[in-house]
């Protein structure tokens, strides 16, 4: 108990942050996100100060990353955990791939071969957005209709406070916009059923795009 360890591995899961706003903006609190490095999973835990350190260096971690980190480990009431206490102790990995999948090709991920867990990046026209409790959604449509729900946890998206630029551009997406994302493909388990969707790991992921991109990103070249 309490040995400084290091970590490698991948994000499982969304990061949740715990936070709040106000006029000044966010107060931050902090955030909680589980790394699986194939033998098993561990929670690791970030607080006020060393939390404020990460938002301000941009070095947050989200759904999808590799990392590499370096903190202590505690076990607490039969629940074992790594506690970050620097932005400097952190290292993520994120992919951006240059070649799109085209949105038809993840909603039959199966027949394509797209491994669950992969980063993708796809490019759609937003059909609607739908703010939940925990997630907002863009539901993504191909030239050929297909469609596919882009959904970005609401830590994300509070994540570096309400004045973030990449924040602000997904706020401001409404249908008909065109939007280039890069995203963690996963299974969906919501109430309406189950269907491929894809996961950016913060609002940086979502980019804008326009008519030519979406049709050459969709082409299934």
């Amino acid at each position: 108990n309490f040995a400084q360890v290091r970590i490698d591995g991948r994000v499982s899961g969304d990061v949740r942050v715990y936070a709040s706003d106000s006029d000044s903006g966010m107060s931050a609190r902090g955030l909680e996100f589980e790394v699986d490095d194939g033998t098993g999973i561990i929670r690791i835990r970030c607080y006020e100060d060393a939390f404020d350190e990460l938002r301000k260096a941009r070095n947050l971690p989200g759904a999808g990353d590799h990392v590499t980190l370096i903190g202590n480990y505690q076990y607490k009431a039969k629940r074992q955990f790594v506690i970050l206490s620097s932005s400097s102790d952190l290292r993520i990995e994120r992919a951006r791939p240059e070649r799109a999948t085209p949105l038809s090709h993840v909603s039959r991920a199966e027949e394509y071969g797209l491994p669950i867990g992969e980063r993708l990046r796809v490019t759609g026209r937003v059909k609607s957005v739908e703010d939940g409790l925990y997630e907002r959604t863009f539901w993504l449509t191909g030239p050929d209709g297909s469609a596919t729900p882009v959904v970005l946890s609401r830590s994300a998206l509070d994540a570096y406070g309400p004045s973030d630029p990449g924040a602000v551009f997904c706020r401001s997406l409404k249908p008909g916009d065109y939007v280039s994302c890069f995203g963690t493909l996963n299974m969906s388990r919501g109430r309406e059923g189950r269907h491929w969707q894809v996961s950016p790991a913060t609002p940086a992921d979502l980019l804008a795009a326009d008519e030519m991109i979406w049709k050459a990103d969709n082409a299934g070249n």
